[in-house]
C-alpha cells in the first residue's frame, strides 16, 4: 500500500465501483473486512498494565525492540548526526508538536541518531513533552546524551545543529571519547566574546574568519551570506577547502567565485544530513495512513523505518545496487508467497448431484457459482449467477451454461 496509494483503504477491494482502482493482489490475499478489523484491534501494548510515569506506554515497547534490533545489525562508521524528526499527524494528542520551519508543520516528534553517510536510523526517542527532572544543561543536552549511549569511547564524530550544540555537551562528550561538530547559537553560555562581538563581525568579509581555541575545544564564526558559528572539537580553524558563491562583478554581471571555508563548516555541510537521508527514505513509499491514534502513527513511522534499514543493510552485506521500489516489491512478495487468508468455499455433502432429477431455478439473489468459485485461479473473482440447485441440499448457485451441467455430470471437479 505504501507502493501504491490509494485515498482510501477500501479501494484496494472495490470490484463494480471503479474496479479499475482495486489491486488484485491485495485483494486475493486478504478479504478487506477481516484486514480492516486486524487494524481496527491491533494493539502493541497492554492498555491494563499501564505504568503510571510513562506517558507513551503505548509505544515503549515497539521502540525498544526496534532499537535493539537496528543495534544489533549495523556498526555505525566513524560520521554520525542528530536530529529530530517530525512525524505528520493532526490528530488529538498531547505529545502534537508544532514546528514552523518543517515541511509538516505538526506531528509527533521523534528523537533521532542516524549514520550520516546511508541514512541508516540507530536509534530513535519518542518525546514525551516537559519532564520536571532535567540537570542544569537542558533537554538537548539530555537527549544528546540519551541517544549516544552505547557509543562512548569509540571516537565517533557526532554532528548536530544548533539546538543541541553547546560548550558543556562538547566537554562532557570528549571526556568519553566521542568527538562533535556543529553550528551554534550566538546566546549560548560560555562562547568566547571575541567570536562573537558584533562590532567585529561587521568588519568582516566573505570568507573571513574568527576563532578562539581551549585546548580541543574550537569555536569560530565565519562570514558568508550570514555570519556562521560553530563548535568542534576534531577540526583546525584553517583548511583549504573552498565553496562557490555567486557574485555580481565590476560589469553587473554574475560570476562564480571560490570562498574559503573552515573545515568543520565544510564537514557539518557535508556530514549533517544523516536523519534527513532516513526520512526522504521513508517518505518515498511510506505505509501510513489517516488515523485519530497517535500511537499507529509511530507504529507506521517504525515499520518504514525498520524496512529502509533492512534495504541499507541487503546493498551493504550483498553489494548489489538494488533500488529502494525493487526492494519493497522483492520483500511484499516473499512475505505474501503464496498464502492467501481467503477461505475456499467448502465442499457441501451432496451425496444425490449424479444421479438424481435437477433442474435449475430463478432466484431473487445472486451469489457466486460454485463451481466457478472451485475453478478460480488466484486474483481471479469467480462469476455471480442468478440461477441454483434446489434439489441439491443445501442449495447451490451454478452458472446455467456449463457449470449446472458440469456439477450433476463430473465426481472430480
Amino acid at each position: 500500500m505504501g507502493i501504491g496509494p490509494l485515498p482510501t483503504m477500501r479501494m484496494y477491494w472495490w470490484v463494480k465501483r471503479h474496479a479499475f482502482m482495486r489491486n488484485e493482489l491485495i485483494a486475493s490475499t486478504m478479504p478487506r473486512d477481516m484486514f480492516l478489523a486486524i487494524l481496527r484491534y491491533l494493539h502493541v501494548a497492554d492498555n491494563e498494565s499501564r505504568p503510571p510515569d510513562n506517558r507513551i506506554y503505548k509505544v515503549q515497547q515497539l521502540v525498544n525492540n526496534f532499537n535493539t534490533a537496528s543495534q544489533s545489525a549495523y556498526n555505525l562508521p566513524r560520521d554520525i548526526s542528530v536530529d529530530e524528526t517530525l512525524i505528520p499527524c493532526k490528530g488529538r494528542s498531547f505529545l502534537k508538536q508544532y514546528i514552523k520551519n518543517k515541511p509538516h508543520k505538526w506531528g509527533l516528534k521523534l528523537w533521532s541518531l542516524a549514520c550520516s553517510a546511508t541514512g541508516y536510523m540507530w536509534k530513535v526517542s519518542v518525546y514525551s513533552g516537559r519532564q520536571h527532572n532535567l540537570v542544569e544543561h537542558g533537554l538537548a543536552y539530555n537527549v544528546v546524551m540519551s541517544l549516544c549511549e552505547g557509543l562512548y569511547h569509540k571516537f565517533h564524530r557526532l554532528y548536530m545543529d544548533n539546538f543541541y550544540s553547546s560548550v558543556p555537551l562538547f566537554l562532557d562528550l570528549l571526556q568519553l571519547d566521542m568527538y562533535c561538530v556543529g553550528t551554534v547559537r550566538r546566546n549560548r553560555r560560555y562562547l568566547p566574546p571575541e567570536v562573537i562581538d558584533p562590532t567585529e563581525l561587521k568588519r568582516m568579509k566573505r570568507g573571513d574568519t574568527i576563532f578562539k581555541r581551549h585546548g580541543a575545544l574550537l569555536c569560530l564564526t565565519w562570514k558568508d551570506t550570514r555570519d556562521v558559528t560553530s563548535l568542534s572539537t576534531c577540526h583546525n580553524a584553517q583548511g583549504n577547502n573552498t565553496v562557490q558563491r555567486k557574485v555580481i562583478d565590476a560589469d553587473g554581471a554574475f560570476a562564480v567565485v571560490n570562498v574559503p571555508v573552515p573545515p568543520c563548516i565544510f564537514d557539518y555541510n557535508m556530514k549533517m544530513g544523516g536523519v534527513d537521508l532516513s526520512d526522504q527514505n521513508c517518505m518515498y513509499y511510506k505505509i501510513q495512513r489517516r488515523t485519530r491514534k497517535w500511537w499507529k502513527v509511530v507504529l507506521f513511522r517504525c515499520i518504514d523505518l525498520a524496512i529502509t534499514n533492512a534495504w541499507i543493510l541487503m546493498k551493504k552485506t550483498t553489494g548489489k545496487d538494488i533500488s529502494h521500489l525493487e526492494f519493497r516489491l522483492q520483500l511484499a512478495e516473499e512475505l505474501i508467497g503464496s498464502k492467501s487468508f481467503r477461505k475456499r468455499p467448502g465442499r457441501p455433502a451432496l451425496q444425490n448431484r449424479l444421479w438424481q432429477r435437477h433442474f435449475p431455478k430463478k432466484s431473487p439473489n445472486s451469489r457466486r457459482c460454485y463451481v466457478c468459485s472451485l475453478r478460480a485461479q488466484p486474483g481471479v473473482r469467480p462469476k455471480d449467477s442468478s440461477y441454483c440447485c434446489n434439489d441439491c441440499q443445501p442449495p447451490v448457485y451454478l452458472c446455467v451454461d456449463p457449470c449446472f451441467a458440469i456439477w450433476h455430470t463430473q465426481r472430480d471437479i
